[in-house]
């Protein structure tokens, strides 16, 4: 879609494996300087963990959120919200960029509006995996990302980017039959409008 819309042309577009993504994607986004404007945009399908231990905290679910890999069901794992988070934070740290991250997944974050009941459209969930991944072997957790607290849970920090996101992360995103992402081809389409 982005690359028919407007003249933008993507610097790196990949098959969304759990390698491109934790590796190539995100050594392109740590090669921006200050004033840049940086986009990361994943539309695919969205899925869910259990949680380990640290993250089930009094406030916290008993599962993180995840976006489903190309490569998640075969061999590969899906990647985590804290994962994701700490990638956007090694990146973006330190640095006076303009991000923006794109998620068109279920439950990618804090923005959906309801769809009308449409034979088309249908929901980009894929059904939870079944691993469990120990906090340990999280991406980051070497670095020292994820920071104790005293109720035995953990913390993250946060990056600098805005997010726009196709569901809330207990909520379903849809997709149409043709169009791919119902969020994405809407928003593509309210951008055209505005010139």
């Amino acid at each position: 879609h982005a690359e028919s819309h407007q003249g933008f042309k993507p610097s790196i577009i990949l098959p969304p494996t759990f390698q491109n993504i934790t590796s190539e994607a995100f050594a392109h986004l740590k090669q921006a300087r200050d004033g840049d404007i940086c986009l990361f945009y994943y539309s695919g399908h969205g899925s869910t963990i259990i949680a380990p231990e640290e993250f089930r905290g009094s406030k916290s679910k008993l599962q993180n959120e995840t976006i489903v890999c190309l490569d998640s069901r075969t061999g590969a794992r899906d990647l985590m919200d804290k994962e994701i988070a700490y990638l956007l934070w090694d990146a973006l740290k330190g640095k006076n960029v303009h991000c923006i991250v794109i998620m068109d997944c279920c439950f990618a974050g804090n923005n959906t509006r309801a769809a009308e009941v449409d034979s088309n459209i249908r929901y980009r969930h894929t059904p939870d995996s079944k691993q469990q991944i120990p906090l340990q072997e999280y991406l980051g957790y070497q670095q020292g990302f994820y920071t104790p607290k005293s109720d035995g849970s953990v913390g993250i920090k946060i990056g600098r980017y805005v997010q726009l996101a196709a569901s809330m992360d207990n909520q379903t995103a849809q997709e149409t039959a043709s169009n791919g992402g119902l969020f994405t081809s809407q928003l593509l389409e309210v951008l055209q409008k505005g010139g």
